[in-house]
């Protein structure tokens, strides 16, 4: 129990050294149908671009448009499992302009068309 609160002390204390980091993921995180970039994200923070990326990569350990695109799909996933929203629907809320784009990102991030992702989980749940 104690290390767990040793590793969010850890991380409350990074973010209170780098506090504009902090304010793009309460970003990400809050303002989900916002079409953030990372341009957008480091104006945001007050920083400039290639400050930002390095002291987000410092902090998160990823880049910000790697962690942008992570978070989009996996919620994407997650509304592939919960609604039956349609995908132009789904690929629009995650920043894509088209289903085919949206297709092809959730090919290359979990190996799996979204219409396969639908049915493993919908079949899951049977």
């Amino acid at each position: 129990m104690t290390s767990g609160k040793l590793i969010v002390g850890a991380a409350a204390a990074r973010l209170r050294e780098r506090p504009h980091v902090g304010v793009a993921l309460n970003l990400i995180h809050t303002e989900t149908d916002q079409k953030w970039t990372v341009e957008a994200l480091s104006r945001a923070s007050a920083m400039g671009r290639t400050a930002f990326t390095e002291k987000f990569v410092d902090m998160v350990g990823d880049t910000p448009k790697s962690y942008l695109t992570n978070t989009r799909l996996m919620k994407a996933k997650a509304k592939l499992q919960d609604t039956n929203d349609s995908m132009f629907s789904i690929a629009d809320s995650a920043g894509y302009a088209s289903e085919a784009a949206f297709g092809k990102a959730m090919k290359k991030h979990f190996n799996k068309t979204p219409g396969e992702l639908r049915k493993i989980l919908s079949d899951s749940e049977k």
